[in-house]
């Protein structure tokens, strides 16, 4: 017999961006569907946080040398997904990502959006796209998507991206459907929803064809890459479309990703989950930090040898737990 669906309970900030106007930023992520808040991080500490990640990248002893670019092939770094982004390597768990979450700005701005400054964190990977690479033929140049379930109805999550680099058009980035989060139910209404997953698999995730996305654009949508600097924190519901664009100049792209929530909303599942990836030091956690929280454990193949590199379930510098780390990673209570 096959597990039953799974049910999603109401989820109670489902209007936070209908309370406004606020006269600040939340405006723009309510009638946008996202926004830029600037210099959520001091420009010099999130250019050498990004300098940590070239550690990062350099510590696997590849051969790749950040300033060399004939070694920002695949066979010189570790595996990622085929679009620069990772999510294995203990990336979630590393000191210097740990040190991103942990930036007092970032955390002040999701403190400001929800109202409260009890928070957890997502414990999410990231994306060092290197000039040169572009995404593997099998991999769709269309992946737009939302990390939202169609059965959702309402605000649900701002999932966010810190700069450690500046990004402007031709670099690359967030490509966003600016003003989609506002007409969600509106096109799930129309075209109706998806059974909801069986007990165990993934909710919140949703692909949208190209013909999805013409429906979006006769509304008034545009489809947009976001331009950013060092330090900002990008900020986008979890209802709005969007996918990311590869690197088309010189200049590399990296990130990580970051979502809070109140911890008050945190399931016993969702707890489970939490615990268990951050006592692991390896594994991560999905975009949301509540309701639905799953575990990110990934080992890719390295194709050249046909199995996964060693150090997939290692991490190199584990980050240093202290009350706050066990505060946002949700294993000490406030």
């Amino acid at each position: 017999m096959s597990p039953p669906p799974q049910i999603i309970p109401p989820f109670p900030y489902a209007d936070l961006l209908s309370k406004g106007p606020y006269g600040d930023w939340r405006d723009d992520l309510a009638q946008d569907g996202y926004v830029v808040v600037k210099a959520a991080i001091p420009r010099n500490r999130a250019l050498q946080l990004r300098d940590a990640a070239f550690s990062w990248l350099e510590s696997f002893g590849r051969g790749f040398q950040r300033d060399d670019p004939s070694t920002y092939g695949q066979e010189f770094l570790p595996m990622h997904n085929g679009r620069g982004m990772y999510s294995s390597y203990g990336f979630q768990q590393e000191q210097w990502v740990w040190d991103v979450r942990l930036e007092p700005g970032v955390k002040a701005a999701f403190a400001k959006l929800w109202g409260t400054d009890k928070l957890v964190s997502s414990m999410d990977g990231g994306a060092i796209m290197l000039p040169g690479q572009t995404p593997p033929a099998e991999l769709d140049a269309n992946w737009a998507h939302i990390d939202c379930s169609p059965s959702r109805v309402g605000f649900f999550a701002a999932q966010g991206i810190i700069n450690l680099q500046d990004n402007g058009p031709d670099d690359g980035g967030l490509v966003v459907m600016k003003g989609s989060s506002r007409l969600m139910k509106e096109f799930f209404d129309e075209h109706g929803r998806p059974p909801v997953p069986p007990v165990g698999e993934k909710i919140d995730w949703h692909m949208f064809t190209e013909e999805d996305k013409q429906w979006f654009f006769a509304r008034g949508c545009e489809w947009l890459k976001v331009e950013a600097e060092a330090g900002d924190l990008i900020l986008w519901s979890s209802g709005t479309i969007h996918q990311n664009t590869p690197p088309k100049g010189s200049r590399d792209r990296t990130v990580t990703y970051v979502c809070m929530g109140p911890a008050h909303i945190v399931t016993p599942a969702d707890q489970e989950v939490r615990t268990a990836a951050f006592k692991s030091r390896v594994w991560g956690t999905s975009h949301a930090p509540y309701h639905g929280s799953f575990a990110v454990i990934r080992h890719p193949i390295r194709p050249e040898t046909g199995k996964a590199d060693e150090e997939t379930a290692k991490c190199k510098s584990p980050v240093v737990v202290t009350d706050e780390v066990l505060r946002l990673a949700g294993q000490l209570a406030y």
